[in-house]
C-alpha cells in the first residue's frame, strides 16, 4: 500500500513522500557530535531524497558565501561538503544541516 504524505519544508515548499516510514533514518549510535575545539574540513551526508539533497546543498553554499567552500550533490541523495583551504572549518554548516534536515552523516573529519 502506497501512502502519499504532503509536507512543507522550512521554506514553505510542498513535497510528497511515498511510504514516509521507509524514508525515516534511525540515528546512528556511533555518530557523535564534534567536540567544541574540534574542527571539520569535510562532511558526507545522506538525505531522504534528491530534492532535499539539492536544498541542503544550496543552503550550505548560501551559509558559506565563499568560493573556497563547496557543497555538491552526488549519488542522487548524498551531499559532500568540503573546503579547499587548509585551516577551514565547516562545523557551523554541519550543525545547521543536522538541525534543519536531520541527514544521516556518512563521514566527517579532517583531510
Amino acid at each position: 500500500m502506497v501512502v502519499e504524505v504532503v509536507e512543507k519544508d522550512i521554506n514553505g515548499l510542498e513535497f510528497i513522500y511515498e511510504n514516509k516510514d521507509v524514508l525515516v533514518f534511525e540515528p546512528d549510535p556511533n555518530q557523535r557530535e564534534p567536540d567544541e575545539d574540534e574542527r571539520l574540513e569535510y562532511g558526507y551526508y545522506q538525505f531522504k531524497n534528491k530534492t532535499e539533497a539539492k536544498r541542503a546543498s544550496k543552503t550550505a553554499e548560501a551559509v558559506f558565501g565563499d568560493w573556497h567552500y563547496e557543497a555538491e550533490v552526488y549519488d542522487v541523495n548524498k551531499v559532500r561538503v568540503m573546503s579547499d583551504r587548509s585551516n577551514s572549518d565547516i562545523t557551523p554548516i554541519h550543525k545547521h544541516l543536522l538541525k534543519v534536515y536531520q541527514p544521516k552523516v556518512l563521514d566527517t573529519g579532517l583531510f
